[in-house]
C-alpha cells in the first residue's frame, strides 16, 4: 500500500526576528522523504518526472529571488527510463526573499508553495502541492 503523502515539509524564515522594508532573508523549506520513497529535483530532462516547484502563495509583502537546493542524487530512474535529479531521506530548499518597500508593519504570514512529484521503486503518486506558512514580523522603517 502506497503511502498517502511520503513527503513531509517544514519551513522557517532566517534569521528569526523583525524585518523592516526593503530587507532581504533567507526562508529554509526542508522536506522530509519517508524510507523507500524519493522527492524529484527542481531541474528535470524532458520527458523526465515532474520537478520540484518552489512558490509563494501571496507575495503581496514579499518578493522570490531565485530558489536554492541541495544537491541531488543523479541517478537512473526506470519508471521514466532516464537520468534523473532526486532527493532521497530529506531536501533542502533556499529561497531568497525581500520583504516589500509597502509591507504592512506587524506579524504577517505568507504559504510557501511546494508542487512536486514521489516515487518509489515501482509505483509514482500523482503530483500535489504542499503549503508551508511562514510568519515574518514587519517592523517600521523608522
Amino acid at each position: 500500500m502506497a503511502a498517502e503523502n511520503p513527503v513531509h515539509w517544514s519551513g522557517a524564515a532566517i534569521p528569526q526576528k523583525a524585518l523592516r522594508p526593503g530587507t532581504t532573508f533567507t526562508a529554509k523549506l526542508l522536506a522530509r522523504i519517508d524510507p523507500g520513497w524519493h522527492l524529484y529535483a527542481l531541474e528535470q530532462e524532458e520527458g523526465g518526472p515532474i520537478p520540484t516547484e518552489i512558490s509563494l502563495a501571496d507575495q503581496s509583502f514579499l518578493t522570490l529571488g531565485t530558489v536554492r537546493a541541495s544537491k541531488p542524487i543523479q541517478l537512473f530512474d526506470p519508471n521514466f527510463n532516464k537520468r534523473v535529479g532526486l532527493y532521497i531521506d530529506k531536501a533542502e530548499f533556499n529561497l531568497p526573499l525581500t520583504v516589500a518597500a509597502a509591507a504592512p508593519e506587524g506579524s504577517q504570514h505568507t504559504a510557501i508553495r511546494a508542487r512536486y512529484q514521489c516515487c518509489n521503486d515501482t509505483m509514482c503518486l500523482p503530483p500535489r502541492t504542499a503549503a508551508v506558512d511562514l510568519a515574518v514580523t514587519v517592523k517600521a522603517t523608522k
